[in-house]
Parts: C-alpha cells; sequence; structure tokens
C-alpha cells in the first residue's frame, strides 16, 4: 500500500519501479470499468490491482474487508447515486481519495459531489492516463498531508505522546 507519496515532478526513468496501488472501481456499467482499468493500466506512476464492485453496497462491503489506496465511484449506481454513497464512504473513510466518475459533464453534480466528499469529479468522455494519474497523485499527497496534521493535532508536536519515539508519534 502507498502510505505517502514523495513530490515527483517528470516521469520516472525507463525500467523505474511504479509504485503500487489497489484501485477500488466502483460502477455498474463493465464498459466504463474496464475504460477506467484500461487507462490506468497505461500509467507511468502506477502499476495498479483492481478489485470491482458494480453497486455503493457492494463497494462499502469492500472498504470494510480490504484495503485500498483509492476509489473511483461511479455516479448512477443501483441503491442510489454516487451522492448518497458518498457520505457514508467519507464517514467510514475519511482519508481514502475517492473520485466521482461520471458520463454527466454536469456543474451541480459535481458541487454536490464534492461537497458531499469526492476528493475530485472526473467525466468520463475526458478520461485519460495522464488525467488519472494526475488526480491519484494529488490524492495522494494530500492524503499524505492530511495525516501529517491529524498526526500533528494528535501530538501537538511535543513529544509527549505516549506513542512516540523521540518527537515522532508512532499511532
Amino acid at each position: 500500500m502507498i502510505a505517502e507519496m514523495a513530490e515527483v515532478e517528470a516521469a520516472p526513468e525507463t525500467g523505474a519501479e511504479k509504485k503500487s496501488l489497489h484501485v477500488l472501481i466502483v460502477d455498474d456499467n463493465s464498459d466504463d470499468a474496464f475504460l477506467l482499468r484500461r487507462y490506468l493500466k497505461k500509467s507511468v506512476w502506477f502499476e495498479a490491482q483492481f478489485t470491482e464492485a458494480c453497486s455503493g453496497k457492494a463497494g462499502l462491503t469492500l472498504l470494510e474487508s480490504s484495503s485500498f489506496d483509492c476509489v473511483f465511484l461511479g455516479h448512477r449506481l443501483p441503491g442510489g447515486d454516487s451522492t448518497a454513497w458518498l457520505e457514508t464512504l467519507t464517514a467510514r473513510h475519511p482519508l481514502l481519495p475517492i473520485f466521482l466518475v461520471t458520463r454527466q459533464s454536469n456543474e451541480a453534480i459535481a458541487v454536490e459531489a464534492l461537497k458531499k466528499g469526492a476528493w475530485d469529479y472526473l467525466a468520463k468522455n475526458n478520461l485519460s492516463s495522464e488525467m488519472l494519474d494526475s488526480a491519484i497523485e494529488s490524492g495522494l499527497k494530500k492524503r499524505a498531508r492530511l495525516r501529517a496534521l491529524e498526526e500533528q493535532k494528535h501530538c501537538r508536536g511535543t513529544g509527549e505522546c505516549p506513542h512516540s519515539v523521540g518527537r515522532r508519534c508512532l499511532r
């Protein structure tokens, strides 16, 4: 799993080892899931392992039993649209990058999804490997910053934390 990601500015050298990434794709359209897998397999940064769910409920079940680095969530799902699932997912997994992917380029849906906890909104008709790489990289960097802030709040940077060695909290 990817815990934190260092800043990167250029593509890795040929033959450089890619970061391992466990991706959950939640989409009831198998063609759309295939498209995401195809683009993610072309990544210059990540070697992705995929798990798929065809509903929000199935995705939630997988999240409770496995660990993922990020989630790509389709908008129209059996049992409710993505905004209904986003609230549940983000409440249970606040540091998990969740990207809403939809065929609808609709500003109202994008705003609502971001308010409900999506980390980014991606239109399926504009997807590319580069766009997905950028979204994932941005999400993983944001997660690393949020984790560092949580640690800082927890320990207040004093070194008095019962979980710390030196000035670093191990929690």
